[in-house]
């Protein structure tokens, strides 16, 4: 596993590769890097206060995380920011021409908080957006049907 990401121009993305902004790859290589401590110092012996059903679940939790985190690390593709929705963007979409913005961040799984419209790259609605620009169409495959989202803005904060 590489620990450099690499950087890419946005045509040379790759189909399985995961566009992100640079800040966002470090965050995901600094919870990556936390995660394995945690795992290390609970394989060491040193994080002992829960019971051992705690211990379990917690390092069950740990080393799905750490799976998680390591898959996307290396499928991470740096890009210049652009016009196109890459995770770590703010994405504005409208579902008709009189319907509301709706806004939407796209983060990495770990960060997502649907309440706060943060949505994972790979939930229907971040991997219909990944790679979108303003004004395309995103057809959105949901549990309760198809939605079509026009991309409105795209913003990297």
């Amino acid at each position: 596993m590489s620990t450099e990401a690499n950087v890419l121009t946005q045509d040379a993305i790759p189909a399985h590769a995961i566009p992100m902004q640079a800040q966002v790859y470090v965050r995901l290589r600094h919870r990556l890097r936390e995660v394995e401590t945690l795992l290390d110092q609970r394989s060491r012996g040193e994080l002992v206060d829960e019971t051992g059903d705690e211990r379990v679940a917690t390092r069950q939790t740990l080393d799905a995380q750490a799976t998680l985190l390591r898959d996307i690390a290396e499928r991470a593709q740096v890009v210049p920011i652009s016009s196109r929705a890459i995770v770590g963007s703010v994405v504005y979409t409208r579902a008709s021409e009189d319907a509301p913005l709706e806004r939407y961040e796209i983060v990495l799984p770990t960060e997502s908080d649907p309440a706060e419209k943060k949505i994972a790259f790979d939930s229907p609605i971040g991997r219909a957006l990944l790679g979108r620009e303003v004004g395309e169409l995103a057809t959105v495959e949901t549990p309760r049907g198809t939605r079509e989202l026009r991309v409105m803005v795209v913003k990297h904060e």
